[in-house]
């Protein structure tokens, strides 16, 4: 009997610390998800290629912007047009020094950007701007600015203009409001 009863105690105290790393397993993964919720200095810190892309929405000559910065570089990707009728208008890499990149990374974090609940009836139309920050092939943190991102709109835009050179920044404008 006396052995039925440290069988049980010890069938107990395995439970009991097999729910705890469960339990303590379930923490960690709901604060990744919460981390990445919100785009922190850290997690930009990891990315390999940090993507802002600007799509005119349905206007019939539509024009779009692809900024894609990463640690030694910037590309600026300019098209105009839809589907088959799509045609590159601008293609330009540019090099970034360590300091630009940090200080594009801390200029990004600063915005505080923050997921947030989609509206159940999305907007129809118009504008629209995405980051998406990747880490080789994985991403680490995305979102549309007007509709899952919490910040103060065209502050992305902004950011992502900041590191450009002056002659790119004027032939973006240029073109996104042609």
């Amino acid at each position: 009997m006396r052995k039925q009863g440290i069988l049980t105690l010890v069938c107990l105290l395995c439970c009991l610390l097999s729910t705890t790393a469960l339990c303590g397993q379930e923490r960690d993964l709901l604060q990744e998800a919460k981390q990445n919720m919100v785009l922190t200095k850290n997690l930009l810190q990891e990315a390999t290629a940090i993507e802002y892309y600007s799509d005119m929405g349905t206007v019939p000559q539509a024009r779009d912007c692809r900024i894609t910065v990463k640690k030694d570089t910037v590309k600026v990707v300019m098209t105009e047009g839809r589907g088959m009728n799509n045609v590159v208008v601008s293609d330009e890499i540019s090099p970034l020094t360590d300091e630009q990149y940090q200080l594009f990374i801390t200029m990004l974090a600063a915005l505080n950007l923050e997921k947030k609940d989609p509206p159940e009836v999305p907007g129809l139309g118009g504008r629209v701007s995405y980051i998406e920050v990747r880490k080789d092939t994985e991403i680490l943190f995305s979102g549309e600015e007007r509709y899952v991102l919490r910040d103060t709109y065209g502050a992305l835009f902004e950011t992502f203009l900041k590191i450009l050179p002056d002659e790119w920044v004027k032939r973006i404008h240029i073109h996104l409001q042609r």
